[in-house]
């Protein structure tokens, strides 16, 4: 078994041990806050020329936001902004191209709530990190991509709506790159729907 099917396995091992029932040690006061499992489409084209094909199975832990500053004083979004959640997640792409291990601060703004029943609502996420990727940094193969480093920088964004306090669906996006500090650097687009329990 190669090194990509291996993680790609342990993605999948990973996302259906966090989508099954919580233990203790993850419910309530825990240190995880939500996971997220999702399906996206890998490379796509928007804002640069479609090189790797695949979908991306995307794996991705919340722990509780980092409570820098936080006071009842504040207004809500205020709060939100400086309370950000650390991540962890992985993007593996089902078809062998170039797979992204990530870690960040996530912020989320809940903008609209008991929109169509009691404890419902939409939000949006924004994220910043770092991310490190399988592939290739230069010399790639027709097909795949030139990154031009191993370590990149990773943002996302997510639009999405909240059946209740726990369960939610979402539109995503991210993108990694290297901000051209190492030459080449493509970047990448990856876009879709993601599942989010939250503990």
């Amino acid at each position: 078994m190669g090194y990509r099917q291996l993680c790609a396995g342990g993605a999948v091992a990973a996302g259906l041990v966090l989508a099954a029932p919580a233990p203790a040690a993850f419910a309530g006061n825990g240190w995880v806050d939500e996971v997220k499992l999702g399906v996206l489409d890998h490379d796509v084209a928007f804002f640069g020329h479609k090189v790797e094909s695949g979908a991306d199975v995307n794996a991705e832990v919340r722990f509780h936001d980092i409570d820098w500053f936080k006071s009842k004083d504040n207004a809500v979004w205020l709060n939100d902004l400086l309370a950000p959640r650390p991540d962890i997640g992985a993007s593996i792409n089902t078809s062998g191209n170039t797979d992204f291990y990530y870690a960040g601060l996530v912020w989320t703004f809940d903008f609209a709530k008991d929109v169509f029943q009691q404890q419902d609502g939409f939000f949006t996420d924004l994220g910043f990190g770092g991310a490190i990727q399988d592939g290739y940094t230069n010399n790639a193969p027709p097909g795949e991509k030139s990154f031009g480093s191993r370590g990149l920088f990773h943002l996302s964004a997510e639009l999405g709506y909240r059946f209740n306090p726990q369960i939610s669906v979402s539109a995503y996006y991210e993108h990694f790159s290297n901000a051209d500090l190492a030459s080449p650097n493509p970047g990448l687009n990856s876009a879709g729907v993601r599942l989010g329990y939250r503990f």
